[in-house]
């Protein structure tokens, strides 16, 4: 007798788990902050390509490492907000939170110690979007508020430690013209605030519990995609500088590219009741994938 008879179907049975599988791995990427570090590096690595600099293996090393730390010491601060946003991110830490930080701060160290084989400059830049998420995830004192319970703070601070950490990191290596540094800086910063304003709005019910003023809670969504929209006029401040600096293409087509994705992922992401949380994931955090492709293609099409 066939065992399909039976209704027996190995290859089938296979199939279906693969796609649960590759979810579950993704969901533990991203709940273990190991995705939005390899995204971190990636950033890194749209300024190296921007600035046409040798890319420097260390450096992305560093970027990864300190982005680790960063974000994983900020799930052992956000453990009530966690509660109703990400239990899976509560599941993953459990008990081990002792370890976790010690992970996280063994990360930090290296990122440092590499830093230093480089230059003081560079330990600077390495430290300062671990500084920035110290102030917005910890009270310095007791009475003062935190820098992340006051509206826009947060997805300011975020925005602007990737930005120095991505634009500034190439430079402790390679000197680049100031107009091409802050061409690369401000395309970060602006992907970088949308992407974060989006997690604040998939996260309003547990910031809320957690009393935490994000843009979202302040302004209401659609004033929220109204801001998320008018921030891409900040891409548009370098473009007069490149253009008279005379700048490589790559750089127009980069804000230009920066900014339909802002469009597209404000317009299918901010909105009530996000039916596939872990695509958020996967498509914002993860936006630094295409772009790296694509500044890939363009340094192909015309070296």
């Amino acid at each position: 007798m066939r065992r399909e008879t039976l209704g027996f179907r190995p290859a089938r049975l296979k199939l279906s788990l693969c796609p649960k599988m590759i979810e579950g791995a993704f969901e533990l990427l991203a709940s273990s902050s190991i995705f939005i570090a390899l995204n971190s590096s990636l950033a890194v690595l749209a300024s190296f390509m921007l600035y046409g600099a040798p890319v420097d293996p260390a450096a992305l090393l560093s970027a990864f490492l300190i982005t680790f730390s960063v974000y994983s010491l900020n799930k052992l601060s956000d453990y009530v907000e966690d509660k109703v946003n990400n239990p899976g991110r509560l599941k993953l830490i459990g008990k081990r939170r002792k370890a976790w930080a010690a992970l996280s701060l063994a990360a930090a160290a290296l990122s440092v110690a590499l830093g230093a084989l480089k230059s003081p400059f560079t330990v600077l830049v390495l430290l300062s979007p671990f500084i920035v998420a110290s102030l917005y995830s910890f009270k310095p004192l007791p009475r003062a508020p935190r820098l992340k319970d006051i509206p826009g703070v947060k997805s300011l601070s975020v925005a602007l430690s990737w930005a120095l950490t991505g634009s500034l990191l190439p430079l402790t290596l390679e000197v680049t013209p100031w107009p091409l540094a802050l061409a690369s800086f401000t395309l970060i910063f602006t992907m970088i605030f949308v992407n974060t304003v989006l997690f604040d709005v998939r996260d309003v019910r547990g910031d809320a519990v957690a009393g935490v003023k994000t843009i979202p809670i302040a302004l209401g969504l659609a004033k929220t995609r109204r801001l998320l929209y008018a921030a891409n006029l900040l891409l548009l401040l370098p473009v007069s500088l490149l253009s008279y600096y005379g700048a490589p293409s790559r750089f127009h087509l980069a804000l230009a590219f920066g900014a339909l994705y802002n469009i597209l992922v404000t317009g299918a992401f901010c909105r009530e009741n996000i039916e596939k949380p872990l695509l958020l994931d996967l498509v914002v955090d993860g936006e630094w994938i295409p772009l790296t492709l694509f500044l890939a293609v363009v340094a192909a099409l015309a070296p």
